[in-house]
This record gives structure tokens, C-alpha cells and sequence, in this order.
């Protein structure tokens, strides 16, 4: 929860002092704004960068649908993963520009359900009291922690400065974001979006630690990880979705 409060300090810095310079240099890329300012050499490096760091980004990105979808259909990951790249590929080249941002909403209309049906069937099962008691019983709830060790893995700090260069790397720099919010007709609606987006934002991280919290008080007392019913934490979430909300 403490993140979000590093997004509200983090947005109006991209709207007034990094929008208002992409847009004035004109183009709808980070980089040409590097070369200009820097060089072609500079422009050059940080394409490279971000095109290594893309490659990483988009295993992350296609595996983690792939595991529910293999959970749901029985395909193996592999098969997954290609159907689903196959598919993000085709449609973004073909429709471009509009169809990634066609999609992107589309995607994020069904995370949110996916969250909130989450939600409503653990509080449904395991009652909305009774899911916070159990999360604050295994100390899962940690909302004020000031401490200054830099080594304690969650605090007010890291969350906050931590969660503020998360921010501005993804919505300021990040040409995967830079060039939607620079195919907009002008400053001024990109500004109004991104302003938009900022409760959308929060109510999203919040509503997944929510739902995260539902889980864990679904589950306690029989971990899946080690009874070895799955094998890494992040099937943890197919596999909720298979047990209880399959019928």
C-alpha cells in the first residue's frame, strides 16, 4: 500500500518535467530525444539496452499467462508461451499502434475481474475479517516499518523511493510507455491520461494485495509449495483458480 504514495509523488514529475520535453522535441520515440541531446552514439547504447532489457521483460511477460493457460487447457509451457507470443505478434503488427492500445485496455479490464472474483470468493469462503486475522497472525501485514537498515527487505523508505525509480523507469523513460503516451494529439491529453491512470493504478495494487492476502488465508495451514503440489510460488495462482473456482 505505502508504494502507491511514491506514485502520487512520482506522476505530476512525469507529466510537467519529462512530457513537455518529448513532446517538444517532437517524434514519438525516447530515443531521438537522446541523439539530439546526446548523439547517435548515446541513442545507439540505450536502444541496445533496452532491447536486451526487453528480451528479458517479454519471457517474464509471456510466461506468466502461459502458466494459466497451461494450467486451464493441459498444454505444456512451451506450447504456450509460442501460442501466446504467435498471437501478441500478430495483432500488434497488423493493427499497429491502436491495436496494442486497443488490447492493453481490454487487458486491463480483464485483470481487474480476474482480481475482484478472487477477492469476492475468498471473503465468500474464508470471510473478509477472518482473511486480514489470519495475514496479521503470520505477520504478512507490515504497514509502518520506518526502519533505516537499507537491508530490511520492506519499509516506508524502499517502498517509497524504491517504488518512485520503479515509476519514473517505467512511465518516463521506458519506450514501451513513452511512445503510447506520445501518440496522443497533444501535451495536454497525454498529461490528462496519465492523470487518469494514477487512481487506476493504485486501486490495481491494491486490490492484488488484497487478493494476494485471500490466497494466503485460503491456503494456510496446507502450503501447495511445500507439500509440492506446485512447484515455484508464482503457480500459486492457477492452481487457486483451479481448486476452487473450476465448478
Amino acid at each position: 500500500m505505502i508504494i502507491n504514495i511514491s506514485y502520487i509523488i512520482c506522476t505530476p514529475i512525469v507529466c510537467y518535467m519529462y512530457l513537455p520535453i518529448f513532446y517538444n522535441r517532437g517524434g514519438a520515440s525516447a530515443y531521438e530525444y537522446l541523439e539530439q541531446r546526446f548523439g547517435k552514439l548515446t541513442r545507439t547504447a540505450a536502444s541496445v539496452a533496452f532491447t536486451l532489457q526487453m528480451v528479458l521483460y517479454n519471457g517474464i511477460v509471456l510466461f506468466a499467462p502461459s502458466l494459466a493457460l497451461s494450467a486451464v487447457t493441459g498444454l505444456d509451457k512451451l506450447t504456450a508461451v509460442l501460442s501466446i507470443g504467435c498471437i501478441c505478434t500478430f495483432y500488434s503488427t497488423i493493427g499497429g499502434m491502436k491495436a496494442v492500445l486497443i488490447t492493453d485496455v481490454f487487458q486491463s479490464i480483464l485483470m481487474i475481474l480476474a482480481v475482484y472474483i478472487v477477492i469476492i470468493h475468498g471473503i465468500t469462503s474464508v470471510g473478509f475479517t477472518e482473511v486480514f486475522k489470519r495475514a496479521n497472525e503470520d505477520g504478512r501485514i507490515e504497514f509502518f516499518n520506518f526502519d533505516l537498515d537499507p537491508t530490511t527487505r520492506h519499509t516506508v523508505w524502499s517502498q517509497i523511493i524504491g517504488g518512485g525509480f520503479i515509476f519514473l523507469s517505467l512511465y518516463a523513460v521506458n519506450q514501451a510507455q513513452v511512445q503510447r503516451l506520445l501518440t496522443v494529439k497533444d501535451l495536454r491529453t497525454s498529461q490528462k491520461s496519465l492523470w487518469i491512470s494514477l487512481p487506476i493504478l493504485c486501486f490495481l495494487s491494491l486490490s492484488t494485495c488484497w487478493a494476494g492476502l485471500t490466497i494466503y488465508a485460503q491456503y494456510q495451514g496446507c502450503d501447495p509449495l511445500s507439500t509440492k503440489r506446485i512447484s515455484q510460488p508464482d503457480q500459486l495462482l492457477p492452481l487457486y483458480v483451479a481448486d476452487y473456482l473450476s465448478d
